[in-house]
């Protein structure tokens, strides 16, 4: 696992075929399908979140090992403790939770408020890296190394 990917751009990183060559997003589907990275989901709220955005097609990419489910109670755990702290501003407290709990350090996103939590050492204290356009595609090559 190396990277979290925000439901909100899921669309964007994982469209249905032909895709987009054109996304900013690109370099970050194409390490997936060819598995030299994998994106980490888990917790209630982002498992549903995922559903909601890919429908049969995450059980695909789970099989797959596109992505990799990480287990609930422990990120649930998390989000309640973060939720409590209210350092947070974005609406994605799961999201940091899934980032505490892993330890993964890249995001893909362009919320500006979620990639103001993920960069913040008082919520999370390694640096952490965020892949929001195509020139950032080095940070795959940071992170993802199998």
């Amino acid at each position: 696992m190396c990277l979290i990917v925000d439901p909100s751009v899921l669309g964007r990183v994982l469209p249905a075929p032909p895709g987009n060559p054109h996304s900013e997003f690109e370099p970050v589907h194409t390490a997936l399908l060819r598995k030299t990275a994998r994106a980490i989901y888990g917790g209630k709220k982002l498992t549903q979140e995922y559903r909601n955005a890919l429908g049969p097609r995450l059980a695909q990419y789970d099989r797959a090992g596109i992505f990799q489910q990480w287990p609930h109670p422990e990120v649930d755990a998390e989000q309640v403790r973060l939720e409590a702290q209210r350092r947070c501003v974005s609406n994605d407290v799961h999201i940091i939770a899934l980032a505490r709990v892993s330890g993964v350090r890249l995001l893909c996103s362009d919320d500006n408020g979620l990639i103001h939590d993920f960069k913040n050492r008082e919520i999370l204290d390694q640096p952490r890296n965020v892949f929001r356009k195509r020139s950032h595609k080095h940070l795959i090559h940071r992170h993802c190394r199998h």
